[in-house]
């Protein structure tokens, strides 16, 4: 194992968290984009800004406001599986272990499969989020998705 492997490694998982970190504030925009002034603005927003509402929770509520593709449950339950063992178990899974080329291999696959369920996710989320924007939301959630978007490019 050479240090430039394991640095590489160590480095996936923190852009790995950064692009989780994305997904969440994604989902956060897109609903506030289909919060229209007649709902309850400020108790929708005050429950999604929360700070430990999950990515799961967050998800049923994008489901119940928009109709999403039927096979994409399957992408973003793995992602939520995968996101759950990252974020809070990676260490303890048998196969990690930053010391072993092998261990550096299964952690970056683990990484790679992440970032492609994400990547699906985004895109799903991001065509429901144009699909609903014919609806009229508040100029402060307005500015609000704005903000997310342009921290997440």
């Amino acid at each position: 194992m050479t240090k430039s492997s394991r640095d590489s490694t160590v480095l996936m998982i923190g852009e790995t968290l950064l692009i989780l970190q994305r997904v969440e504030q994604f989902v956060v925009a897109a609903l506030l984009g289909m919060v229209s002034p007649i709902e309850a603005d400020a108790k929708l927003e005050a429950t999604l800004l929360r700070d430990k509402e999950t990515l799961g929770s967050l998800l049923r509520r994008l489901g119940e406001r928009v109709e999403l593709p039927e096979h994409f449950a399957v992408t973003f339950e793995r992602l939520l599986e995968r996101r759950n063992v990252f974020v809070h178990k990676l260490f303890m899974v048998p196969w990690f272990d930053l010391r072993t080329e092998d261990g550096l291999s299964r952690v970056e696959e683990f990484m790679r499969g992440i970032r492609a369920d994400a990547k699906v996710a985004l895109h799903v989320l991001i065509a429901a989020n144009v699909a609903s924007r014919g609806r009229t939301i508040s100029p402060e959630a307005d500015a609000r998705i704005v903000t997310i978007l342009e921290r997440i490019e």
